[in-house]
């Protein structure tokens, strides 16, 4: 009996997550009280690549990237003190459908 192997479909965030380009911060979903938004969020390896990577259009306001470079940033030192600290931490966001949203949860 011939079995076939298993091909698995490799996304674009899943090659650049295993290439250390990006990873990705799951949902809190532990004791939810409301419906919450399932994607994670997507943040690459370093603030200023999303920067320079990130297209400008003529409606860009300059806070707008600010703002989105600046989560990066606390991302990138919250996912380091998870990694290098005693206890286990975990990270995740929180948001909910009318988009009420916390950034990070340890």
């Amino acid at each position: 009996m011939h079995v076939e192997p298993r091909v698995r479909h490799v996304g674009y965030l899943e090659i650049l997550d295993d290439l250390l380009l990006a990873w990705q911060l799951p949902v809190f979903t532990h004791r939810a009280q409301r419906a919450t938004v399932s994607p994670a969020k997507f943040y690459l390896f370093d603030a200023g690549v999303f920067r320079s990577l990130r297209p400008r259009g003529p409606l860009d306001r300059p806070e707008e990237m600010d703002d989105a470079a600046l989560e990066g940033l606390v991302a990138q030192h919250l996912r380091a003190w998870a990694a290098y600290s005693r206890e286990s931490f975990e990270l995740a966001y929180w948001r909910t459908h009318s988009g009420v949203e916390v950034d990070f949860i340890v």
